[in-house]
C-alpha cells in the first residue's frame, strides 16, 4: 500500500513536471493568445459600436497581452531556475556519492597496502630467521663433518701413504677438494647470515662488505664510518647491512662504468645515517628493470620496519645516491 502511494505520488510529480516544462507552457500561451486576440476582436466587432470605446478596448487588449507575455516569461524563467537548481542539487548529490565511494575504495586500498607491508615485513623476519638457522646448520654441522672427513683422509694418508705414492696423490687431491667444499660452505653460510654481525657488530659487518666489494668491483671505493661504539640491535643492524649489501650489488650489476664509490655512516640527532654514492649510470635505467625496483622497495621496507627511511635518488652529474636514516634507538612499526 505504501509503495503504491509512493509510486502514485512520483507519477503525479512527473506529470506536473511535464505540464510545467517550457514547451507545454509555450503551446498553452500560443493557444490562449489566439483565443484572446480572436475572441476580443469578435466581441468588439459585434457588441461595441462606439469607435473611441473600441479603441480603448484594443489598448486594454494590448496591455493584457503584454501582461500574458510577462507571465509566460516569469513561468519559463522560474521553471528554468528550478530546473537548474534541481540539476545542481543532483550534481552535488552525485559528487558526494562519488567522493564517498572514492574514499571507501581509498580506505580499502590503504588497508590492503598496509596488510601487504605487514606481510612483507613478517616474511623478511621469517626469511632472516630461516637464513640464520640454515647458516648455523651449515657452519656447525657440515663444517664439523667436513673437518672430520679431512682428519680421516690425513690419517689414511699417514697410515698407507708410505706404501704407495699413488695413494698419497689421490688423498692429496681429495684433501684439496675437501678444502674447496669447506670454503664454499663457509661462503654460503656467510651469505645466508653474516656471522660477523653477531660476532663483531655493525661496523665490522659494513667493513667486510666493502672489502669484498673492493675485491670484485676494482674501482676506487672510500669508506668512512663515524659512529663509535653503539649498542647492538639485531634487527636494526641487519636492516642497515642488507641495505648496504643491496646497494653495492646494484652498483656491480647496473651502474655501468663506475670509477668511484663513496660509503659513509655517521650518527646525527639520534639517527644512524648510511649513504652509498656512485658515479655510474644512475637510477634512470633501473626503472626499466623489475628486479632493481624490487631491490629498492626491499631497502625501503627494511628501513621502515625499524622506524627509518631509505631514499634512492640520482646524483648531479650522474650516478646514484642511496640514503638510509634509521633511529639509533629502534622503534618497530607493525
Amino acid at each position: 500500500m505504501v509503495q503504491s502511494r509512493t509510486q502514485s505520488k512520483i507519477g503525479d510529480e512527473q506529470k506536473r513536471e511535464l505540464l510545467w516544462s517550457p514547451i507545454p507552457l509555450v503551446v498553452i500561451f500560443v493557444a490562449v493568445s489566439l483565443l484572446w486576440i480572436l475572441g476580443t476582436d469578435w466581441l468588439v466587432q459585434h457588441f461595441v459600436s462606439d469607435p473611441e470605446l473600441a479603441s480603448g478596448l484594443q489598448t486594454v487588449k494590448g496591455i493584457v497581452y503584454i501582461g500574458l507575455i510577462a507571465v509566460l516569461i516569469f513561468f519559463v524563467l522560474n521553471r528554468a531556475r528550478k530546473s537548474l537548481r534541481a540539476m545542481h542539487q543532483r550534481v552535488l548529490d552525485e559528487q558526494r556519492s562519488l567522493e564517498s565511494r572514492v574514499q571507501e575504495r581509498t580506505r580499502e586500498l590503504l588497508e590492503s597496502y598496509m596488510q601487504l607491508r605487514m606481510l612483507a615485513r613478517r616474511l623478511d623476519v621469517m626469511r632472516d630467521t630461516e637464513r640464520k638457522n640454515l647458516s648455523r646448520e651449515l657452519h656447525d654441522q657440515m663444517g664439523s663433518d667436513i673437518t672430520g672427513l679431512k682428519l680421516d683422509l690425513v690419517s689414511i694418508r699417514d697410515q698407507f701413504g708410505e706404501a704407495d705414492s699413488g695413494v698419497v696423490a689421490s688423498i692429496d687431491a681429495a684433501l684439496e677438494l675437501v678444502d674447496s667444499i669447506y670454503k664454499s660452505v663457509r661462503d654460503l653460510a656467510a651469505k645466508l647470515r653474516p656471522a660477523i654481525l653477531d660476532d663483531f657488530g655493525l661496523v665490522a659487518g659494513i667493513e667486510a662488505l666493502v672489502d669484498d666489494f673492493r675485491g670484485r668491483a676494482g674501482c676506487q671505493t672510500e669508506l668512512r664510518i663515524d659512529i663509535g661504539e653503539i649498542a647492538r640491535d639485531e634487527s636494526r643492524d641487519m636492516a642497515l647491512y642488507r641495505i648496504c649489501q643491496e646497494s653495492l650489488t646494484n652498483i656491480l650489476k647496473h651502474a655501468g662504468a663506475v670509477t668511484d664509490v663513496q660509503i659513509r655512516m655517521s650518527i646525527d640527532k639520534g639517527n644512524i645515517k648510511l649513504m652509498i654514492e656512485d658515479n655510474g649510470a644512475g637510477p634512470g635505467p633501473l626503472r626499466d628493470r623489475p628486479e632493481s625496483q624490487v631491490g629498492v622497495v626491499g631497502m625501503r621496507e627494511r628501513a621502515a620496519a625499524v622506524g627509518g627511511s631509505c631514499i634512492v635518488t640520482a646524483r648531479e652529474g650522474g650516478g646514484t645516491a642511496v640514503r638510509a636514516d634509521v633511529p639509533l634507538a629502534r622503534t618497530v612499526h607493525e
